[in-house]
């Protein structure tokens, strides 16, 4: 444990002699000074709405609207085809009419995450394109993913997750393994491999340092524009578990690559997958099951309800399973990779 313990003081010394707490904490600022100044307040996303009624909906509507509605392109049958129809656009609502008291009856269907402001004009929308005709006052809305509802918040501070997910992800990985094939061109790998000290704990340590910079970062961008609302918990657990297995991504690369120059390829294609799930983030109805299977999509999510949904932690514990999988799959590779290399170095 007390060799553990001065290898972590060595990537501390190592880290810092190199500037990587510098670049670090800059790039932080940066994305601060992104989310405040660059990105704007408010953004405006067209919502497809989904429509369906009973027969009887005919005899209360006046018969050019209830033609409109049945022609309207995005029609369907039945209240079960609408909800399939929600469940493949993220960012769409459906709409239900029934009769009663014999008067139109609206159902509201909804994903979850839509505010008050954003269901009140859906109702209002939906009501002129009824005909300005009354409805019944007991209308309904349903809610497929319940417990997801994000209060208001400006769309500046609304991106706050996507740093937090891009440097807990990519910072181990680029760093880690920029770290690693750098001390293997400088032999100091060679001279630690003579030593008592075991494989195991070098690589641990790595880690470990990356996990505080992740900790750090993570810390600066929420602090400085969130401040202490959300669930910091959920939040540091997600960047924590989210760093090991970068880390243990990172390390897999660069043990498996001679230089650094010929880890920079791997390093970059890997980084582009993993940052794909932003365009979702901004375009909820983009989200092809290909983006989805990326512990980054996961992990957005689960960031975006732990720091402003205070009802649910069904996404931060789908997010954390992903990403407790990864640690074990990517832990297990980076050892059996670092025994060779290291080793054979």
């Amino acid at each position: 444990m007390s060799r553990l313990i001065s290898l972590v003081k060595r990537e501390f010394k190592i880290t810092a002699r190199n500037h990587y707490l510098f670049i670090i904490l800059s790039i932080a600022l940066i994305l601060v000074a992104v989310i405040r100044f660059v990105v704007p307040a408010e953004m405006d996303f067209d919502t497809t709405l989904f429509l369906t009624s009973t027969s009887e909906v005919e005899t209360v509507l006046d018969s050019t609207n209830y033609q409109a509605i049945t022609e309207d392109s995005n029609y369907l049958q039945t209240r079960e085809e609408v909800i399939a129809a929600m469940l493949d656009n993220n960012n769409s609502m459906g709409v239900a009419l029934t009769v009663l008291n014999d008067k139109p009856h609206l159902e509201l269907i909804i994903q979850g995450f839509e505010n008050e402001q954003v269901i009140n004009l859906a109702i209002a929308s939906i009501q002129y394109y009824l005909g300005n005709i009354p409805l019944s006052n007991n209308y309904y809305i349903n809610t497929l993913h319940e417990g997801t509802s994000i209060a208001e918040i400006p769309a500046n501070l609304s991106v706050v997750p996507l740093p937090i997910m891009l440097e807990s992800a990519m910072m181990g990985l680029f760093l880690i393994a920029v770290m690693l094939t750098l001390e293997k061109d400088h032999r100091t790998i060679k001279a630690y491999v003579i030593t008592p000290g075991r494989v195991y704990e070098l690589l641990f340590a790595k880690v470990i340092t990356m996990l505080f910079y992740a900790f750090l970062s993570a810390s600066v961008i929420v602090g400085l524009t969130l401040g202490f609302r959300g669930n910091w918990l959920q939040m540091l657990i997600l960047v924590g578990t989210t760093s090991i297995w970068s880390s243990c991504l990172g390390l897999m690369i660069a043990n498996l690559c001679k230089s650094l120059t010929s880890a920079m390829m791997p390093l970059i294609i890997v980084s582009l997958v993993l940052a794909a799930p932003v365009m979702s983030y901004f375009a909820p109805m983009f989200a092809p099951s290909y983006l989805r299977m990326l512990p980054t999509y996961s992990l957005m999510l689960g960031l975006r309800e732990a720091l402003f949904i205070e009802s649910s932690s069904t996404l931060f514990y789908q997010a954390l399973n992903y990403s407790a999988l990864l640690v074990l799959v990517f832990g297990a590779g980076m050892m059996l990779s670092g025994r060779y290399a290291l080793k054979g170095s």
